[in-house]
């Protein structure tokens, strides 16, 4: 099947803010019309015969919308795939609960492509990447040498099948990398944080669902710094300790007021000219860049000890609802320099970068910017992809991830406590609004893996990990999803979020063809 360049170009839809899911508040229906525009292209594969490998893969792509459907292991393997109504009775296709094991055998125990097909990075020196320790005695943490951080589709390549069974890794980089970053000073001037979301926590007893609204407002680094300092967004003090924020004069209301110039809709003494703070061309005001005199973006996180952490994460779960602290997310950009040429998130090295065209947060990095409490509820990225997390400065963040050996009795356990907005979306996990702490599920009997992100650090998380988590405190992440050789048919089987009109949508097929013509001139060029 041959496929034109337009053809190609529409092969995948624009990526939602996911952080403001259906259920979250927003004025941007311009938005939302125009990105319904973008196209999907469909394929089929034509070949007579298959494998018993693809035959299974052939039962999961004849099922809509569903995840765990019921099937006994004859229909599962047999030579020749059944139709969906051959297996099921219409009043069965919303009872799913069993045959997911035998199918996670099949995508997460082997890769059941021919790799060496697509893959370009096949310089692999066979030496064996491992864990320096795990952190809480789960997550692998690695510590590479600079000779092994070199070349990060290898580097994936040699730590997969960690990841695979945790969910989430983390990757402490070389000193020698770290020390080769450009200060920030004169980048973090060109930051504006527009429309964060408030969050909004509701539930008890370890069952919360939240609610995202956009607020009409744009931020400065230094006027997010001094509201996420604010005693309203700080957790409480240790004892005998008095809480940062607290021992400013001025009330808590007027100076964010004064904090945010009069284009974003707050109220101004009246002024002889208001012209040195009107924004043009998005660029920072006369008064906002006034106000990086004397500022320093860093973080002094020596107060984010073990003990701390620990601490301030029983108080999350106890007031969990209790504020409603603002996230920056999904705000288009990136603060690494062109300079950086290995592990730089905005230009990082893996597959997505030949779907031809753009998605930002997919194949183009995101900035994330949080304050104490703000929250990113349970999910897994779109299309089951992996993605990549790097702390540029600030607090730590604190995750958590579900091993891909518990994703079957996570997900039917998140079923059964939201079960309407199951009904309305078989993908309502891809909302990042839905949590269970960490209690709630050991209780269930699901183990909750733990880590600690530090500033200067990298979190990486794997398709089918579930994963969640919260901000200690001002900080600044940068993100991007990205995706391997091995993660190819698992994309082409992964179920789309039908309530989000501009979901991502990768045509796994095209993206194969992409490959496998870019093998094809590699070895030309070689020979």
């Amino acid at each position: 099947m041959n496929f034109s360049e337009s053809q190609v170009t529409e092969s995948v839809s624009f990526k939602s803010r996911d952080a403001v899911s259906p259920q979250g508040i927003t004025d941007d229906t311009d938005q939302l019309e125009n990105s319904s525009q973008s196209g999907i292209l469909n394929t089929s594969n034509d070949d007579a015969e298959r494998t018993s490998t693809f035959q299974v893969t052939n039962l999961v792509n004849t099922i809509p919308d569903t995840r765990y459907d019921e099937v006994t292991p004859e229909q599962q393997f047999e030579k020749k795939s059944p139709n969906l109504q051959d297996l099921f009775a219409d009043d069965e296709l919303d009872d799913i609960e069993a045959w997911h094991d035998d199918i996670t055998d099949v995508v997460i125990g082997e890769d059941i492509i021919n790799e060496s097909e697509y893959d370009l990075d096949s310089e692999d020196d066979g030496v064996e990447i491992t864990p320096a320790y795990y952190h809480d005695g789960t997550v692998p943490v690695f510590i590479p040498t600079m000779e092994e951080f070199e070349s990060f589709p290898i580097f994936i390549k040699k730590i997969n099948s960690y990841g695979m069974k945790t969910g989430i890794v983390k990757v402490i980089p070389p000193q020698e990398w770290s020390d080769s970053l450009p200060d920030l000073t004169e980048k973090v001037q060109s930051v504006l944080i527009k429309h964060p979301i408030v969050q909004h926590i509701s539930g008890s007893g370890g069952v919360f669902s939240q609610t995202n609204i956009e607020k009409n407002r744009t931020f400065t680094l230094p006027q997010w710094r001094r509201i996420s300092e604010e005693s309203d967004h700080q957790p409480p003090a240790r004892r005998g300790e008095r809480r940062r924020g607290t021992d400013s004069a001025p009330p808590t209301k007027r100076r964010r007021m004064s904090s945010v110039s009069p284009d974003e809709g707050t109220e101004q003494p009246a002024r002889k000219s208001l012209s040195k703070f009107r924004r043009k061309n998005g660029e920072l005001t006369a008064a906002e860049l006034k106000e990086f005199v004397g500022f320093d973006y860093r973080f002094d996180s020596f107060e984010f000890t073990a003990e701390r952490c620990e601490e301030l994460e029983r108080i999350y779960w106890k007031t969990i609802t209790y504020n409603t602290p603002m996230y920056g997310a999904d705000m288009l950009g990136s603060l690494f320099d062109e300079s950086t040429k290995t592990w730089n998130v905005a230009h990082l090295d893996n597959i997505l970068n030949d779907l031809g065209i753009e998605l930002p947060g997919v194949n183009s990095a995101y900035l994330y910017f949080g304050m104490w409490k703000s929250t990113f509820a349970w999910h897994v990225e779109d299309q089951d992809l992996y993605s990549i997390n790097y702390l540029h400065f600030g607090a730590p963040k604190q995750w958590y991830s579900i091993s891909q050996a518990d994703e079957k009795k996570f997900f039917n356990l998140m079923r059964n406590q939201f079960p309407d907005e199951h009904k309305r979306c078989r993908e309502f996990l891809r909302h990042k609004t839905f949590n269970l702490s960490p209690t709630f599920l050991a209780n269930h009997g699901i183990k909750v893996n733990k880590l600690l992100h530090n500033q200067g650090e990298f979190v990486i998380t794997f398709p089918f990990g579930y994963h969640s988590g919260y901000n200690l405190g001002y900080n600044c992440a940068e993100s991007v999803n990205f995706a391997t050789e091995s993660w190819l048919d698992a994309g082409a089987r992964a179920k789309k979020c039908k309530c989000i009109p501009d979901a991502v949508d990768i045509d796994v097929e095209v993206l194969k063809i992409r490959l496998k013509e870019k093998r094809k001139e590699t070895r030309r060029a070689r020979s």
